[in-house]
């Protein structure tokens, strides 16, 4: 009798050991196998942490270059548990020193309250297209603390970037955007597997910043991204971009140029990529050309994925997929900061003078004539405070900032407003309290990121609680946009929709919710109506020597009035 007691007393202790580890170890059976996760600490609760879940083949070999595979089915069990390596860049500051071509790989974090048929948000992280990580080492990217305070299921991709994610040759084995491909078939992948985790295959945003808003809006304006979401987030980034988009015959001028860098100077185009594919990615990465807010290599227009210009296919786009967007208040600082050779250094004030402005406009903008880089000066300058040292400096900042964020992201949330889609925008306008230097950067270009992540939650981090509630208050905000297309919650601030006739948006920061309206209505302007027509008009004096503007959107109609005596001044 005693040893019967004993046996049944082992067996239970070993049944009990089991389902111990079984709920430390959450499984989930997807349509390629079974998965295991990790269960997560975090704000007081716990959530499923997926990691590392194959959404594609490794794209090497002969599928370098070209768009990605859905991978094969796996016996027994994979272990989703450990961040999966970044996709091959150069070593920059959020990346990890693990790259890999063998980084195609998403990631899950689920909620503790196991919805049903729940809410899914999908991030696509940004870096210009060339660097950046599904999972940033800095917790950008992670998804535990939205998962665990908003009860919505948050999904990370990697996709392959730079050269390796957009050499775009015109041909099969290298068409271009294969990294937007890539984000589009982690997507497909969402759809056939995130019911598995609780989620609802209908209710699904797709969020970025920077190249990943671009990204998601690639993804909005491309008829083949249609019915892979109900919702997009754009914050600081729009396919309207000038960054974003590279035109195809620079980007296989481009390309073969890296080709023949790298000794691959076959007349054909398979030739010339089979030879590429026997280099290092190490190789091709560090012969990328990159310059200031220039990126190398970015998304083209192929005619298949994106099948015309990004504004011609904004301005048509009627689909139902409701959008929020916004920028921070200080797009351009960090960007400028790091161009010391024109005078700004992130440890100094960068107190420039106005050569050093000009040199900037001229560096930044160099296809712009004398009469454009006259009108930039002139629009920027802060013609009340010219006794203020910082006066060039903020120009310079206004103008990148303008030019590449805030005016492209607001041109796309008019675009849908005008198509008569429902569109929601912010302005971040807090300064994080750990900021980093420069310390005149102000909400700098994706400081916003930390709050919509709830960084604060996280008591390594050195955050107010002022920014804690900041924090709160932006997840709730982004997640009841992505559960019910409204960021409002039943609070008394009220967040007003984005329409053509007041463009009211809010300002957030950690103050009283501020409701502003026409956000930077003259300095988009200067650049939609304005500066790019007087190029074309001012292209042809015989005192220019030019090589062609660019523009922000498409072609706008040319100025019917120039002051002749100004040109004529300025001719001689």
């Amino acid at each position: 009798m005693a040893d019967g007691v004993g046996t049944t007393i082992v067996v239970l202790s070993l049944l009990a050991t089991v389902l111990s580890v079984s709920s430390l170890e959450p499984l989930v059976t997807l349509r390629t196998g079974t998965v295991r996760g990790t269960v997560v600490d975090v704000a007081g609760t716990q959530v499923n942490a997926y990691l590392g879940i194959p959404y594609a083949k490794p794209p090497v070999g002969e599928l370098r270059f070209k768009p990605p595979v859905p991978p094969d089915s796996w016996e027994g069990v994979y272990n989703a548990t450990e961040r999966p390596t970044d996709c091959y860049q150069k070593l920059g500051l959020y990346n990890s020193p693990d790259r890999s071509e063998d980084c195609l790989y998403v990631n899950v974090w689920q909620p503790p309250s196991r919805p049903h048929y729940g809410a899914v948000m999908v991030w696509i992280h940004g870096g210009g297209f060339i660097e950046g990580s599904g999972t940033g080492g800095d917790g950008r990217g992670s998804g535990q603390f939205l998962a665990a305070t908003e009860h919505v299921l948050v999904v990370s991709m990697n996709y392959r970037l730079g050269a390796l994610g957009f050499l775009a040759l015109g041909t099969d084995d290298a068409p271009g955007n294969m990294g937007l491909l890539d984000q589009k078939l982690a997507l497909q992948w969402v759809q056939d597997n995130i019911e598995r985790f609780g989620g609802n295959p209908d209710r699904v945003t797709v969020f970025g910043n920077s190249a990943g808003g671009a990204s998601a809006h690639f993804h909005l304006l491309s008829p083949s991204s249609s019915g892979l979401f109900r919702r997009a987030i754009l914050q600081s980034g729009a396919a309207l971009s000038n960054w974003a988009l590279t035109p195809r015959d620079v980007a296989m001028t481009r390309g073969r140029a890296l080709a023949s860098t790298l000794g691959c100077r076959q007349p054909e185009v398979r030739d010339m990529v089979a030879c590429l594919r026997t280099l290092s990615a190490e190789d091709i990465v560090d012969n990328q050309l990159e310059g200031f807010l220039e990126f190398g290599f970015t998304p083209v227009v192929d005619g298949n994925f994106l099948p015309s210009d990004p504004s011609e296919l904004a301005n048509r786009n009627r689909s139902n997929v409701d959008v929020m967007a916004g920028f921070t208040t200080n797009e351009g600082s960090i960007f400028v900061a790091r161009e010391t050779s024109l005078g700004f250094n992130p440890s100094t004030d960068s107190f420039i003078n106005k050569t050093q402005y000009i040199n900037t406009i001229q560096a930044f903008l160099p296809s712009l004539n004398d009469f454009g880089v006259d009108a930039v000066t002139f629009e920027y300058t802060d013609w009340r405070g010219l006794e203020n040292p910082a006066v060039y400096r903020d120009a310079a900042e206004n103008m990148v900032g303008d030019y590449s964020f805030k005016c492209p992201v607001i041109e796309a949330s008019l675009a849908r407003a005008r198509v008569g889609g429902k569109v929601y925008m912010y302005q971040f306008n807090h300064v994080l309290s750990n900021l980093p230097p420069p310390l005149w950067s102000g909400p700098f270009h994706t400081s916003e990121i930390a709050m919509v992540f709830g960084l604060p939650l996280d008591p390594s981090q050195s955050y107010t609680p002022d920014e804690d509630r900041l924090s709160r208050k932006m997840m709730g905000h982004w997640s009841n946009f992505a559960k019910t297309g409204d960021p409002n919650d039943s609070g008394s601030e009220r967040w007003p929709a984005y329409n053509q006739t007041d463009q009211s948006y809010i300002v957030l920061d950690t103050q009283t919710v501020r409701v502003a309206q026409w956000p930077r209505a003259r300095p988009c302007a200067f650049w939609r109506e304005y500066l790019w027509q007087l190029q074309e008009q001012t292209d042809n004096l015989p005192c220019q020597q030019l090589t062609g503007g660019q523009k922000l959107t498409a072609r706008l109609p040319s100025l019917t009035y120039i002051c002749l005596g100004i040109l004529l001044t300025m001719c001689f």
